[in-house]
């Protein structure tokens, strides 16, 4: 089954229109964040999913309130009733008195068309025609009037409140990039893959990696390695390395590989993958081990010295890595990986 940031970043990344992966990214890790926190959290038939956070109507804080948001179908799924049947199966074992979204009209408009006075707990440039609000208890909202709400939480900061042009930088970042190439990949990749190796990549970043982000659409990372028969020799792995789907085939990673080789100034890069993708450029024959045990055959273990002659004498030796690239997890089969 699908976890809740799943169907969120899955229902996003291909919404279009104004949405990319950098709001689907940002509105599944809201959704987890509000699980966090202690929002409702349903997953309906495994397809849907959707948090329901308490509101306090100031002038009427007896009532049982709920902001419905994120709220998100797996795109196979859409406009088949799960929307509908998930929010009435939250709303029955909630039971609340009242429930509010923001959205457009032609999504909540017609369910939630319960007339109210109630400003958003934020302060927001939305409009308060996108407002709305479904009442379950017959007359709550009756005389209640104008009022100020309020909230706690992951649903307090103003960006979630405002509109999707304004939430996301229009810089691709790393993150984003290795995701949306990773789940664009097909084959042995899936979702799974993508948050595997988006997080790895951050993690390197984190660690001091060398992070190269090209053209604003290619993203790699070079991490120092050490080949221990020859430790004075400046060398690095190549991993993880993602051009967005749209730009593959256009020379844009040989462009990206040239540019780090140079900021770099190494002797020696390593990299561990297919020789369809790799054999023609890092040519240079060698007898260095992976720094981590793999069942990777070596024939797909990679060297290109920059150099010329590095590796030239070095014979046999074993090698090795720090922080998170010491992992075998990531030195694993990509279907072993998850």
């Amino acid at each position: 089954m699908k976890t809740p940031y799943q169907i969120q970043y899955e229902t996003f990344a291909v919404a279009g229109g104004i949405y990319d992966v950098r709001h689907a990214k940002l509105y599944a890790e809201f959704a987890d964040n509000l699980i966090a926190d202690g929002s409702y959290s349903i997953v309906y038939e495994g397809v849907a999913h959707a948090c329901y956070t308490p509101i306090t109507i100031d002038a009427a804080a007896h009532l049982k309130c709920y902001v419905v948001a994120p709220l998100a179908v797996l795109p196979e799924y859409q406009r088949q009733g799960y929307a509908t049947r998930l929010m009435e199966e939250a709303e029955r074992q909630l039971a609340p008195d009242v429930v509010f979204i923001m959205g457009e009209f032609h999504h909540y408009g017609k369910r939630y068309n319960t007339l109210h006075k109630v400003g958003l707990p934020v302060e927001s440039l939305a409009p308060l025609e996108n407002w709305f609000a479904l009442e379950l208890t017959k007359g709550a909202l009756d005389g209640v009037g104008e009022s100020t709400s309020s909230m706690t939480g992951p649903y307090a900061e103003p960006a979630i409140w405002s509109h999707p042009s304004d939430q996301v930088s229009n810089t691709t970042t790393p993150y984003e990039i290795q995701y949306e190439a990773f789940l664009a990949a097909g084959g042995i990749y899936d979702e799974r893959h993508a948050k595997l190796y988006a997080n790895f990549a951050e993690q390197l970043i984190e660690d001091g990696s060398f992070s190269i982000l090209h053209e604003g659409v290619a993203h790699a990372c070079y991490t120092p390695m050490t080949v221990d028969a020859a430790p004075h020799l400046k060398c690095y792995v190549l991993a993880p390395l993602s051009v967005l789907p749209e730009y593959q085939g256009k020379g844009v990673a040989t462009r990206l590989m040239e540019e780090a080789e140079k900021q770099l100034d190494a002797d020696v890069i390593f990299v561990l993958g297919d020789p369809c993708h790799y054999g023609n450029r890092y040519n240079t024959p060698h007898n260095v081990l992976p720094p981590v045990a793999t069942e990777a055959p070596l024939e797909c273990w990679f060297a290109r010295a920059l150099t010329p002659g590095a590796l030239d004498g070095v014979g046999e030796s074993t090698s090795s890595i720090t922080g998170c690239y010491a992992n075998p997890l990531m030195w694993a089969h990509a279907s072993d990986q998850v």
